[in-house]
């Protein structure tokens, strides 16, 4: 039997990762650029520029080609900039323009693991299974002890994500205090200038320096992962274990989004508050700086629920023949 939790079921996270690897090859490749221009390269027909050059086309196939040269990495990266801004539109966009897969595999899981009948039917393997992946995460070989030391985990992560969540909200509220003022007031009166300090003063520096932590650390005292098999008796129970979790990562990658549209201003909004423009105050109030610490933390977590949910799986798939 095929594995039906896949690590497509978080699509939000999935899509962040990729805004931040766009990001990362975006600022490495326009400093790569600027420093040919500054040195008066004109060819990138040496080793180093080769690897580069033959890295990037093999990533960026309908982009860019090695002959493209240094006019192709300019181009590059005018293009990855829009990427970059396009997917910054869709993650703060309306709900729902997200492709999601968890209602599939609820689905799925409610036709199979979680069904009486399905359960019924299948034929299963005696003695004991292995199932390293499960050892290494939970606690506890019977599936009561296992479903129960998942459940704990998985809440304590959840826990430690709604605390930021609080916190962001809190964070953002403090600087609508000041933002509502600044609208109001001319950016020459020395008033506003003097608020705008205040602003500064008020908050950390980024809100990741008040805010961002790490998730519980959980050590969990395993073996080899030798377990009994789950045979038809607690195969439902497995299963509406795995429903729950599902649901709970569910509830906690909606709460994140909604976190994500909620709390931050946008780029435009930031410029015309403060047409000057600095570092300090542009990440106080703008939206991807103020969430960051939020969706770092939340992409690990919902990586680790779908790990536990997945080595449940892994359990009930070599459990059956």
């Amino acid at each position: 039997m095929n594995a039906i939790i896949t690590n497509e079921l978080i699509e939000r996270v999935a899509l962040h990762s990729g805004l931040e690897a766009l990001k990362q090859d975006h600022a490495l490749i326009t400093q790569f650029t600027q420093g040919c221009v500054n040195t008066g390269l004109e060819s990138l027909d040496y080793p180093v520029g080769n690897l580069i050059t033959s890295g990037l086309a093999a990533k960026y196939p309908e982009h860019f080609k090695v002959s493209d040269g240094l006019e192709g990495l300019t181009a590059l990266v005018d293009t990855l900039k829009k990427g970059i801004d396009g997917l910054k539109k869709v993650i703060r966009g309306k709900k729902g323009v997200i492709k999601t897969t968890s209602p599939e595999v609820i689905k799925k899981i409610k036709a199979t693991y979680a069904n009486q009948t399905w359960a019924d039917e299948e034929k299963y393997n005696f003695g004991k299974v292995k199932v390293p992946t499960l050892a290494k995460l939970v606690a506890g070989d019977s599936v009561e002890e296992v479903v129960s030391s998942a459940t704990k985990i998985v809440d304590e992560i959840v826990k430690a994500v709604d605390k930021t969540i609080k916190e962001t909200g809190a964070y953002y509220k403090k600087a609508l205090e000041y933002t509502n003022k600044l609208k109001k007031m001319d950016e020459e009166n020395d008033a506003y200038k003097a608020l705008l300090a205040d602003l500064v003063k008020a908050l950390p520096e980024l809100p990741g320096k008040a805010i961002d932590r790490e998730l519980p650390k959980i050590i969990v005292a395993s073996g080899e992962g030798d377990y009994p098999i789950v045979g038809k008796a607690k195969m439902v129970e497995l299963g509406e274990a795995l429903l729950t979790l599902i649901n709970k990562s569910v509830k906690l990658e909606d709460d994140v989004y909604d976190a994500f549209q909620a709390y931050g201003l946008d780029e435009n909004v930031v410029t015309d508050l403060y047409p000057e423009g600095s570092d300090e105050v542009f990440n106080r109030l703008y939206w991807e700086a103020l969430c960051d610490p939020l969706l770092r933390q939340s992409e690990e977590a919902l990586k680790q629920i779908l790990a536990i949910c997945q080595a449940l799986e892994a359990w009930a798939i070599a459990s059956i023949k």
